[in-house]
């Protein structure tokens, strides 16, 4: 029942945020978190990821480059976990 209030308030209320927590309020006290709000914070989630490797990605190659070091040398001096260091391998091979 309550999935449905939740739905029926994200397709009415989807531009009113006072309105949405006030019948969150009514709801329990709780403030709904809307379909279109958590998808908007998991695509945001995920391009933060995503820059995040992509930095360290072209920071493996400048290090590399400039410094005329190995990956590993590279990833150690970075900081990079031993468990991602094999995406950023991959990475560096699909430039």
């Amino acid at each position: 029942m309550i999935e449905l209030i939740r739905r029926i308030a994200d397709y009415i209320f989807a531009d009113r945020k006072k309105v949405k927590e006030r019948l969150g309020d009514i709801m329990g006290g709780k403030v709904l978190e809307l379909e279109s709000d958590k998808l908007i914070k998991i695509g945001e989630e995920k391009g933060i990821k995503k820059g995040i490797e992509k930095a360290q990605l072209q920071s493996i190659h400048n290090l590399m480059a400039s410094m005329k070091w190995t990956v590993k040398q590279a990833m150690d001096a970075l900081g990079i976990p031993e468990e991602e260091r094999n995406k950023y391998t991959e990475g560096l091979k699909q430039r």
